[in-house]
């Protein structure tokens, strides 16, 4: 959530996307979406689909904290 002037808060939207193998390439990736602080959507790579979720994650997480995203419980 997102805290807004008067101490209203709404709600910021991240979704990640089930990663899929890179064409012509050993890696994968997962697509970001945060539609209310990137301008586009971001590919994330890693190795294997379980790195490239677990990179996803972290930088959707840190993303939030460099905006003062917290996220609800």
């Amino acid at each position: 959530m997102k805290e807004g002037s008067e101490g209203s808060s709404s709600p910021i939207i991240a979704q990640i996307f089930t990663p899929e193998k890179t064409d012509g390439q050993n890696d994968y990736s997962c697509v970001v979406r945060c539609p209310d602080i990137l301008d586009n959507d971001k590919r994330i790579f890693g190795v294997d689909a379980d790195q490239a979720l677990e990179v996803s994650e972290f930088f959707i997480h840190t993303l939030w904290e460099h905006h003062g995203i917290v996220p609800c419980p």
